[in-house]
């Protein structure tokens, strides 16, 4: 038998009452305790640090609303609900590569161009005509993607972030034309602003959506731009070379062959290169006008020189545009374009 001692009782541990949750009720505006401190069943409560406040008339009736409201619009979220699932349903499934042509591109210069746009006003001008200019571009594709609710032909995508470019068009005719479309637009735009591109482009596989893209093919793509094409120039991965040619052959009405684009030339390397210094693309159909071709190359001769002296004493930028100087002179030599001197490249190197 336990027996407790007085010595047991006199230790013992004077334990505080735990203290009941207040509840407050709203009067006047203001919290008063209620005295019962007692939750009545029929009314709403929302927990505070300071206890339980008892909601009033006016908030029982706005609640009451609150749940109607919500319990009528069940099957809609019900719907909204099966179309979120439905939609993440045919995203997962539609990720999976594709076989597409994808371009990878930097624009030579823009690094520097946006650190020296700290204390220069015309070059933040210009980058934001490039940048505005590339935007419409990626708009223009997005647009046609939404015009026909289905791929475009060519299903171009298109995503542009700091100086880089990814470009990817469906592996036929179309989707070729529109990556030398592309090229054609960019090249243009950005010499206007004082940029070169350089990349590479190969065929393989892809995922590309909107901003989401990813795969060998884009892989590939950056080591053809980093690696390969060092000047500033497109080249074709090898693959390419005979697919892509020169150029379209131009076919007359009785079948036989009248003429050829001019859209990839042929370098010392092996790589074929996007012929930017012909005017459309390197067009057959505009090859014959040779106001177009002068107004380009008179552009390009000042260009040229001008970052020839600028560049002058930096051997790692220099013999890019000994390159471009060398490009140009040949496709000069080739258009028999008398009134436009040959860039001289002598004690450059």
């Amino acid at each position: 038998m336990n027996v407790s001692s007085d010595k047991d009782d006199n230790n013992a541990v004077n334990l505080p009452k735990k203290e009941v949750y207040p509840i407050y009720i709203k009067v006047n505006g203001e919290l008063v305790k209620k005295e019962s401190g007692i939750r009545d069943p029929k009314r709403r409560y929302h927990a505070t640090s300071k206890g339980s406040i008892e909601y009033t008339d006016e908030e029982e009736l706005e609640r009451d609303k609150e749940e109607a409201k919500y319990a009528k619009e069940a099957p809609l979220r019900k719907k909204e609900e099966k179309k979120r699932r439905q939609e993440e349903e045919q995203f997962i499934d539609s990720l999976k590569y594709e076989t597409k042509y994808v371009g990878f591109f930097d624009i030579l210069g823009w690094s520097d161009a946006v650190k020296n746009s700290m204390n220069d006003i015309e070059m933040q001008k210009k980058l934001g005509l490039a940048s505005s200019a590339m935007r419409s571009h990626t708009k223009m594709s997005e647009w046609k993607q939404q015009l026909s609710g289905v791929n475009w032909p060519g299903d171009a995508q298109i995503i542009h972030f700091s100086d880089s470019l990814v470009v990817s068009t469906s592996s036929d005719y179309s989707g070729k034309s529109e990556i030398i479309s592309t090229l054609s637009f960019l090249s243009h735009v950005l010499l206007e602003h004082g940029f070169l591109l350089r990349g590479g482009i190969t065929k393989g596989e892809i995922y590309h959506k909107d901003s989401l893209v990813f795969g060998p093919a884009l892989n590939r793509a950056y080591e053809l731009e980093s690696k390969n094409a060092i000047f500033p120039r497109v080249i074709l991965d090898f693959d390419l070379t005979t697919e892509f040619g020169q150029g379209d052959r131009i076919i007359g009405k009785d079948g036989t062959e009248i003429g050829q684009d001019k859209t990839w030339r042929l370098s010392n390397d092996g790589f074929r290169f996007f012929d930017f210094l012909q005017p459309m693309g390197g067009s057959y159909n505009f090859s014959k006008n040779t106001n177009l071709l002068h107004s380009h190359l008179m552009r390009m001769h000042s260009f040229i020189n001008k970052y020839l002296v600028v560049y002058q004493e930096k051997p790692l930028i220099l013999p890019k545009y000994i390159w471009l100087a060398n490009y140009f002179n040949e496709v000069l030599k080739e258009s028999n374009i008398k009134d436009i001197e040959y860039i001289s490249i002598e004690n450059k190197k």
